[in-house]
This record gives structure tokens, sequence and C-alpha cells, in this order.
């Protein structure tokens, strides 16, 4: 099932084909790209995809960016961007090498950067969307959630909340990533964000028996920053790190993240 949800939103994956330190472009100079499927993570689609094109494996996959936009072909869509290097090319299809003059303007960004990076594309200001959930049913129990997750450190530890999950929630169609990590926190904590790392992308599947129901959980986790020297205004309080090998966490990939860093 693809995550693609009417003209709403849409989580595409784009894979930049480099071969020979050049990129190659179809005919329309486009990248090869697709929607995320439900249980698919992020580098599973992109191989799939490549597959589709190109009949061959990938020698290198790296991330290289996520794109976010409204307005364009949906109110609201992420864009997971990789960087595929292959070694051969034996059937390019449609595709072919195209010189670096002739590289199209909106994926230069991706091409130069030198590490992970964040891009905004605007036909239409967030704020002019319906306030609600970037969650979606796909089918009866099963779901799409999209979310930010902050991880929020002191000399008491890391803030869980009552579930064992880190500071975090469902991003709105209506707010930009940042815009919705400043508010988990804010909602959560009572705390302000003075600055902000990304740290990694989370895909967890998680079973809820509770709810009859499976969800398919993209999670950005950020680490923050900020005085969090005041006592919290919620149901969160702090754990020591040495507590968290032991601690029981249903989004595993976050807790993965964390014990990495």
């Amino acid at each position: 099932m693809d995550l693609k949800f009417n003209k709403e939103y849409c989580v595409f994956v784009t894979v930049l084909i480099k071969y020979q330190n050049k990129y190659l472009f179809d005919r329309n100079l486009k990248p090869i790209q697709g929607v995320l499927q439900y249980k698919e993570r992020i580098e599973d689609c992109a191989q799939r995809l490549v597959n589709a094109s190109f009949h061959q494996a990938i020698s290198n996959l790296e991330f290289m960016g996520i794109g976010e936009s409204f307005g364009r072909d949906f109110d609201h869509a992420h864009n997971f961007v990789l960087i595929a290097e292959v070694d051969t090319l034996s059937d390019v299809g449609s595709f072919s090498i195209v010189e670096e003059s002739h590289y199209p303007d909106e994926w230069l960004p991706f091409i130069n950067a030198e590490e992970f990076d964040f891009y905004e594309y605007r036909n239409l200001e967030p704020g002019s969307l319906a306030s609600k959930d970037l969650s979606y049913k796909l089918a009866e129990g099963h779901e799409l959630t999209f979310r930010v997750s902050a991880l929020m450190r002191s000399d008491k530890g890391i803030l869980f909340d009552d579930a064992h999950n880190i500071v975090g929630g469902r991003q709105m169609l209506n707010e930009t990533i940042y815009q919705a990590l400043e508010r988990e926190v804010k909602e959560e904590t009572g705390y302000d964000i003075d600055d902000s790392y990304f740290v990694g992308i989370a895909e967890d599947i998680v079973e809820l028996p509770k709810y009859h129901k499976t969800v398919h959980y993209v999670n950005l986790v950020f680490e923050v920053s900020g005085d969090f020297s005041e006592a919290v205004v919620s149901k969160v309080s702090w754990i020591s790190e040495d507590e968290i090998d032991d601690l029981d966490m249903g989004m595993v990939e976050v807790k993965q993240i964390i014990q990495n860093m």
C-alpha cells in the first residue's frame, strides 16, 4: 500500500544515480522517484526503485536530505532524497548521463551537499492548510504516522514520558518539521528550544494490540538544547542514561539511535 493519501499528503523517496562522479536523469531531467510503501524501509524503497529502473545492485547508498513541500503535487509532502552509486551501467532505459552544467536546479543542493540537510518548498503557506495530524488509516487496523522526537538531555538524564517515549509526537499538516518539534517540546514539557540537531530517522513498525492496530512510524529524531533547569510541567520524567539499555521502549529504532550516540 502506497503512503499516498489523495492530494493531501504523500511520502516520496527520490534516488539520484551517480556513476563515475556524474549523475543520471531521464529525458525530462527527472531522477528516480517513487512513493514509500506501508511497512517498507526507506532504503529498501530506494533499492526497489533503482532495481526497477536499472536492474542492478547499488554499491553505495547515502541519505542526503529531506525535502518538505507545501502546495505542489500534494498539500504537504515529505521527500527522502538519497544518492546511489553504481559501478556499471548495463540497462539505463530512459536515463542518461547528464553533464554537470545541465543538472536541474532543484537537485543541485542535494548533489552539492557535504552533509544531510533539510529543504523546504512552498507554493502556499503551511498555516493555510487544515490543522490535523499526519496520521492516516490505510486499511482496517493499519496506519501511518509521521512524527518528530526530541532527545532532551541534562545532568539528570534523558526526558521520557510515562510510556517510555522520548518527548515528541505527530507532525501536523499545517506546520513544518521544525514548527512541529518546537510545539511538541513546549506542549509536553513547557520548555523552549534554543537549538536542535538532527540525529536520525527511526522507522518503527509497532503492534498495538490494545488498539487492534499496527502503526508504521516515520520518526525524525533531533537532539535539542535549552534551559531545562526548571521543573517540567507534564507527565515526563528524567531517566538516567545508565538505565536506557534496560528500558522497555516500543519504538526500538529510537532506542537504537539513543544508544549509538
